[in-house]
């Protein structure tokens, strides 16, 4: 029994592809800058992606420590783009 498909068939799987593909690249971009901003001050263990993000080499983390001072905006914003982690955090204001 052989496979086959259509050009048609082939065309859809490819742009659906890409179409995972490029929302699966910006998600990374976005960790990534968020990971490396000052706002996200350490993080806990590896652990696995969310998504299929690991199939494209993307850590997961399992804790965050974060700089509670950028608001509840910024916050969920946060949750979004690392929903595997846990947020902790800490306020950047001093008592003099």
């Amino acid at each position: 029994m052989k496979l086959r498909f259509s050009i048609r068939a082939v065309i859809v799987l490819t742009a659906l592809f890409a179409i995972w593909l490029t929302y699966s690249m910006n998600w990374i971009r976005q960790r990534r800058e968020l990971y490396d901003s000052p706002i996200i001050t350490g993080r806990g263990h590896y652990t696995r992606a969310p998504g299929l993000l690991f199939l494209l080499g993307e850590p997961g983390y399992s804790d965050l420590h974060v700089d509670f001072e950028e608001g509840d905006r910024e916050i969920n914003r946060i949750r979004a783009i690392f929903p595997e982690s846990q947020c902790h955090g800490y306020d950047t204001i001093s008592v003099e």
